[in-house]
């Protein structure tokens, strides 16, 4: 299953227990790119990477749902099933 950023990013807040403020200044940004990450605006990778550390999530999973998403937005729906594969992938349990 592919997360928006939204969800991303609300589940990043839930876990960590932070606000979306502090949740902000972990990731290194303002709080007023964390509302625009919300709805919509592109994530860089490097924020993507952040984020999975602050969840505890497979890096590889992160990048590929924001990827998806900013496909979706740009209407490259050829790249969306790469990113889903990509997203399925990496949650499959390690050997």
């Amino acid at each position: 299953m592919i997360e928006s950023q939204q969800q991303l990013l609300e589940r990043a807040a839930q876990r960590s227990r932070l606000n979306f403020t502090e949740l902000a200044k972990q990731l290194g940004v303002s709080r007023q790119a964390i509302s625009q990450f919300r709805y919509g605006a592109p994530m860089s990778t490097e924020i993507a990477l952040r984020l999975a550390k602050l969840v505890k999530d497979e890096p590889e999973y992160i990048v590929a749902c924001i990827e998806h998403n900013k496909a979706a937005r740009l209407g490259r729906t050829d790249e969306l099933s790469v990113w889903e594969k990509l997203a399925r992938l990496s949650r499959k349990p390690k050997e």
